[in-house]
């Protein structure tokens, strides 16, 4: 059903909302207790591998960051994150989360190129002939299978009240549109229902090709927005007014440039590290012909002005929020690989393979060690306030916003 069309494909396109188009969301269940609790986790291709560390961390040592997983009320995911949100949707449906959790480490580390994509076309011939350089099978089948085999679990966490949104972009008008996993087990044929919404978060443009549904086409959805909470958060405000408190945990998986340099970074410090900001395969950098330029331009704006202003969006509803609201206190949670992280650790992907089994085997032994982090270990920790495990809190009561310093370079 890779190509929607008939009673099925319009069933589908009907769970896909305008991300404006969402009403009565939220749990069932009052939170006067805690705070309301939104896991942003954005798109990033391999580097998806960070989070799923981060997360299987963060399962092992729930009390040493900021709330444990089975207390987060909404999910949404974007691309790799939108395929991280439904193994967490599995493993809060699971008697045992451990078995999902697993999972979720398996699908990054047993994974490379052949296990993602099919017959990976040279980029000029690609756009001459095709609509994508490769077509995303082999990670079509894979989610068909994860899906199938954890179809109950994904139901009971949805009945139980969790609530969990894939964003995708509708290639005809441009806009985030976002399907809700409760309302996609409800058609009459779930598992390609939430295969296909899924493929179509994860549908790169150039690299693989649009997902039809209903007649329309969908990419991925961090052409417009890698990670998002703006859009369903507003309908659930009655609920989180119950609660007092808004706490959004976000996971980006992602650099913040994509030769892992940046502006924004501290300067490297050694003659070794910028010559890698140069070039971190010994090559120029500088493009060579129109092709060259136009991709380091898409790649630019892609992973900086994106990545980084769906990030800076999130902090603005936030803001709004705690505006309009002044007893709603709101805090943004973040956790995500710095170019300088990359850097202490000579951790390098290799030239030529999109997804490489040994640099992301790195990153997910990052993500994990870092959510192990115990505040125990430091002899003059940070407040406790501003750093939990994986994450640091950069927005909220009595702290400006502010992501430009290494998260452990906070912590003691």
């Amino acid at each position: 059903m890779a190509g929607s069309a008939g009673t099925y494909g319009s069933a589908l396109l009907a769970c896909l909302k305008p991300v404006a188009g969402f009403t009565n969301l939220g749990p069932k269940a009052g939170l006067a207790h805690r705070p309301f609790r939104i896991l942003a986790l954005s798109g990033g291709g391999a580097n998806g591998a960070y989070g799923a560390g981060v997360i299987a961390g963060w399962h092992q040592h729930p009390g040493r960051n900021p709330a444990r997983l089975d207390e987060i009320d909404m999910i949404t995911g974007v691309s790799t994150g939108a395929i991280q949100a439904l193994f967490l949707a599995a493993a809060r449906g699971a008697a045992n989360p451990a078995g999902p959790i697993g999972a979720l480490a398996a699908a990054y580390l047993d994974t490379d190129d052949r296990r993602v994509f099919n017959n990976r076309w040279p980029l000029p011939l690609a756009l001459l002939l095709r609509l994508s350089r490769a077509d995303a099978q082999p990670l079509r089948d894979r989610l068909t299978a994860m899906v199938t085999a954890h179809q109950q679990e994904l139901t009971n966490a949805t009945n139980a009240g969790l609530e969990v949104y894939f964003g995708t972009v509708m290639l005809e008008d441009g806009g985030l549109y976002a399907a809700s996993l409760a309302d996609l087990l409800k058609l009459s044929h779930p598992v390609a229902a939430i295969v296909d919404v899924v493929m179509a978060s994860s549908a790169v443009p150039i690299d693989y090709p649009p997902v039809e549904i209903g007649g329309r086409l969908f990419v991925d959805g961090g052409i417009r927005h890698t990670s998002f909470i703006c859009e369903v958060v507003w309908p659930v405000l009655q609920k989180i007014k119950q609660a007092g408190a808004l706490d959004v945990l976000l996971i980006r998986n992602g650099t913040n440039s994509p030769n892992g340099c940046s502006s924004c970074d501290a300067a490297p410090a050694s003659a070794a590290a910028r010559g890698a900001c140069i070039s971190a395969t010994g090559e120029p950098t500088r493009p060579r012909h129109l092709l060259g330029l136009l991709m380091r331009a898409i790649n630019e704006v892609m992973t900086n002005q994106i990545e980084l202003g769906s990030q800076y969006r999130i902090a603005g509803d936030l803001a709004l929020i705690a505006a309009r609201h002044p007893n709603i206190k709101t805090s943004l949670w973040l956790s995500h690989l710095s170019n300088i992280d990359l850097e202490k650790r000579k951790i390098r992907r290799p030239k030529g393979r999109v997804f490489d089994p040994g640099y992301m085997k790195a990153i997910y032994a990052f993500g994990e060690a870092r959510a192990a982090w115990d505040r125990a270990s430091c002899k003059n920790p940070s407040p406790k306030e501003e750093h939990l495990g994986a994450f640091m809190r950069i927005a909220g009561p009595g702290i400006a916003y502010d992501d430009t310093v290494p998260i452990e370079a906070r912590r003691c």
